[in-house]
């Protein structure tokens, strides 16, 4: 890939950069960077924290059992820890995705708000996530699990610390909303 790049053009310094990174992270360019290969800004300076994006991780050989708890259980004393939860997690959607476990990294500058989500299957089909939402320090403020409806277009949510239970549909531009807490 190295040598195609420089084929086409792309800096050397730019080269090194994909070369050192290893497959399960990610380098955004800065300005710099694009002004070397020539790349032009039009508008605002929208900066790579700002723009969702998708990113897979790579786990060749799961190294902990792919059973992951589809939702919190009502006590937390009888759920695995986070940790080795989003470890079952990622192990179980690297196990339905050919190697390659599928996380989803967005930020919201006008919330100050990022988050990622490992994405897997439950076994009747639907899609599940399991999401930690950070602040613009990388404090993590809050940690849930999701189940989507058959047609995708609502998600039932818990809370994983406080068991706290909700509802999340789809507005009309497809971005989700919490609809309504439950009990």
């Amino acid at each position: 890939m190295a040598k195609f790049a420089s084929e086409l053009g792309v800096p050397s310094s730019i080269i090194r950069q994909m070369v050192a990174t290893p497959p399960t992270q990610v380098v955004w360019l800065d300005q710099r960077d694009l002004h070397s290969m020539g790349v032009r800004t039009l508008g605002v300076n929208v900066q790579p924290a700002q723009i969702a994006r998708e990113t897979v991780i790579v786990v060749p050989k799961p190294t902990v059992d792919a059973t992951a708890v589809i939702l919190p259980a009502k006590q937390a004393t009888d759920r695995p820890p986070w940790n080795e939860f989003i470890e079952r997690t990622i192990a179980l959607s690297a196990q339905q995705n050919e190697g390659k476990a599928v996380v989803r990294h967005a930020c919201q500058t006008e919330l100050k708000e990022c988050t990622t989500a490992v994405a897997y299957r439950l076994p009747d089909g639907r899609q599940a996530l399991a999401m930690t939402v950070e602040d613009e320090s990388g404090k993590i403020f809050r940690r849930e699990v999701c189940e989507n409806n058959v047609s995708n277009d609502a998600r039932d949510c818990v809370n994983w610390d406080t068991s706290a239970k909700y509802r999340d549909v789809k507005d009309a531009m497809g971005a989700w909303v919490q609809s309504a807490a439950q009990q």
